[in-house]
């Protein structure tokens, strides 16, 4: 939370950058490029290591509009797209349920970032 907060421009190779630094926790740091939409920043990655779901349904159980069971009994990240080694990854404006879903998956394969 910016309840008090400095502001400083930087302009390097025609991109203009504002900082934002809070006054209670300087690592708090938003950088924003007011040339890209908000949403390039606030996106959130999920992913699952499916080969090692255990299919124990809890991530479909707390969070159904992204997982879903599949026919081998093991869960899917709907919409979600194999990176080539087997973790299937979904970009997401709002993580939501999926947090929910990450802790409470008692082999910890979904992961939000």
């Amino acid at each position: 939370m910016l309840d008090y907060f400095s502001l400083a421009f930087l302009n390097l190779q025609s991109f203009d950058y504002l900082f934002c630094f809070s006054d209670n926790a300087l690592n708090d740091l938003n950088v924003l490029n007011p040339k890209h939409s908000m949403s390039e920043f606030n996106m959130a990655k999920v992913s699952q290591e499916r080969e090692k779901c255990i299919g124990c349904g809890t991530c479909v159980a707390v969070c159904p509009d992204f997982w879903v069971m599949g026919d081998d009994g093991k869960s899917t990240l709907k919409g979600g797209k194999d990176n080539g080694s087997g973790v299937f990854e979904l970009e997401v404006d709002d993580p939501g349920c999926n947090k929910e879903a990450e802790s409470g998956c008692p082999v910890q394969i979904i992961h939000v970032k």
